[in-house]
């Protein structure tokens, strides 16, 4: 890796970004691999002989990489710790998009329309929606759907949740791409 020459581990990984998955290493290797330099390296030089690694898909644009590693003395993993670490890591998923979001990343769903940034920095404004909507020149109603869709996005199911995502930022939403 430090020469720019990723090992079939990384592009087997890389070849299945965006998609959460959990796979042992045997599965990320061919039997070759186990007798090659990057295995002699990172695995057996430092006393680990078998790993379990977690993609986690956060956002379109980033990804978490977990791994766990067995030293020799132990059995390699198994099925069922594979099993175990999928069940294990699914909502982890929710903390990480809150971490981006608390660093300034955006992790929404979904772009938000224009109309939706407005709304959006309306509620962050404390504004009520039947003042949003007024600002706007929308029915309440109108306004009312454009929350909803903002809350599905963020993946929020109220004000408070939502605002509690923007603590400590900036008012203003971040623009699309």
């Amino acid at each position: 890796m430090e020469k720019g020459q990723p090992d079939i581990t990384t592009i087997r990984n890389v070849e299945l970004a965006g998609s959460y998955r959990v796979l042992l290493l045997n599965e990320l290797a061919n039997p070759d691999w186990f007798a090659g330099p990057s295995y002699q390296r990172y695995y057996k030089a430092l006393d680990r002989q078998d790993s379990i690694w977690a993609g986690i898909p956060v956002s379109a644009d980033a990804e978490v990489q977990i791994g766990f590693h067995r030293s020799f003395d132990k059995p390699p993993f198994s099925g069922e710790d594979k099993a175990l670490v999928f069940h294990a890591l699914r909502g982890i998923r929710w903390f990480y998009k809150h971490q981006m979001l608390g660093e300034g990343v955006g992790v929404a769903s979904t772009p938000l329309t224009p109309t939706e940034k407005t709304v959006l920095q309306g509620l962050l404004l404390g504004m009520t929606e039947k003042q949003i909507a007024g600002q706007n020149n929308q029915s309440p109603h109108t306004t009312h759907d454009h929350v909803k869709r903002i809350f599905r996005k963020y993946g929020v199911s109220s004000r408070s949740s939502l605002m509690a995502l923007w603590l400590g930022k900036g008012l203003k939403p971040q623009k699309n791409p």
